[in-house]
This record gives structure tokens, sequence and C-alpha cells, in this order.
């Protein structure tokens, strides 16, 4: 069974590099969400500067 699903989530290097593309647009937006919050709790708190 292991070696089955092992088989499913490797099925070639054009298949990965396209879940790696993934990943990183993933990323991509998730680290422009972190930046938006880290903005906003900032202008929420002007005596931190």
């Amino acid at each position: 069974m292991m070696s089955l699903r092992f088989d499913e989530l490797n099925m070639g290097p054009e298949s990965s590099r396209i879940c790696i593309k993934e990943v990183m647009r993933y990323m991509s937006k998730f680290d422009l969400i972190k930046n938006c919050a880290q903005i906003r709790s900032e202008n929420h708190k002007p005596n931190r500067l």
C-alpha cells in the first residue's frame, strides 16, 4: 500500500516540478498575507516606532 502511494506521489519530474510551482505560489501568497497583517498591526500601534 505504501509503495503504491509513493509511486502515485512520484509520477515523474514534470509533475513534481508543477507541484513545486504550486507550493511556491502558495508560499508567496502566504508571505503577502503575513506582510499585510504585520503592516496593519504596526499601523494600529504608532507608539511602537
